[in-house]
């Protein structure tokens, strides 16, 4: 992979009474839709742990399933590949009907994004 491309999965995860996760309305998967800029392959996955300790860990099910792991938990969200561009980026977003989760620690639902972003080399 070239060292000029950085790729990055944003992930928040919206707890109840937060605020900025807006329903997206978006319509169910189907074959024809092409997934492009996309990060994760099939059966890829990234773990982060931040300074207390606490992992997150994101897997990839295929084009559109990703499982997320926290806390002994472990919830999935059903992707959609974007059609126009949002801020330069294509790659993939959460369903809003596949991100409502079982209670579990204050977490009811995950706002996920997934796309590749592309810096020229040294911008960070």
């Amino acid at each position: 992979m070239n060292s000029g491309i950085k790729l990055f999965i944003i992930i928040n995860i919206c707890a109840i009474f937060s605020f900025g996760c807006a329903k997206s309305g978006l319509l169910s998967v189907t074959k024809s839709d092409v997934v492009r800029e996309a990060v994760m392959t099939d059966g890829m996955k990234i773990c982060a742990i931040n300074m207390s300790g606490s992992k997150i860990c994101v897997e990839a099910d295929g084009n559109f399933t990703r499982y997320i792991t926290w806390d002994g938990v472990t919830r999935n969200v059903i992707m959609v590949p974007r059609k126009k561009r949002w801020y330069g980026k294509l790659g993939l977003l959460s369903s809003f009907s596949s991100s409502q989760w079982k209670y579990h620690n204050g977490v009811t639902r995950g706002n996920i994004e997934e796309a590749q972003i592309h810096f020229q080399r040294g911008a960070f």
